[in-house]
């Protein structure tokens, strides 16, 4: 028997929702259905979701992980000299927009 599973939550912590999301696939992870897990947040008012963290993992030598912050907590720890700040990690070559990874 196969069972997927797909956990989703949201937090409201001073005033930005907090979103997180798990999927694992069926069965063992593929580079077309690879375990995925989201954070993103979303300020109150504003429009635009900013995706804190990606963790892709599909098959062997197939993994990526993104992590960037939001600018506006960035400014909160460190004031404003940081402009951005994102760091990625990948083995294989992972597409965030088709959440697939991809053969070279």
């Amino acid at each position: 028997m196969s069972i997927a599973v797909l956990i989703n939550a949201s937090f409201n912590i001073d005033n930005t929702t907090y979103t997180t999301n798990l999927e694992l696939p069926t069965s063992a992870s593929t580079a077309t259905a690879p375990f995925l897990f989201n954070v993103t947040a979303q300020p109150q008012g504003a429009t635009t979701v900013t995706t804190m963290l990606t963790v892709a993992v599909g098959t062997t030598n197939e993994i990526y992980i993104a992590v960037a912050p939001p600018s506006y907590l960035i400014a909160d720890a460190v004031g404003d000299i940081v402009q951005s700040l994102d760091v990625v990690v990948s083995e294989g070559t992972y597409n965030p927009t088709t959440q697939q990874f991809t053969t070279a």
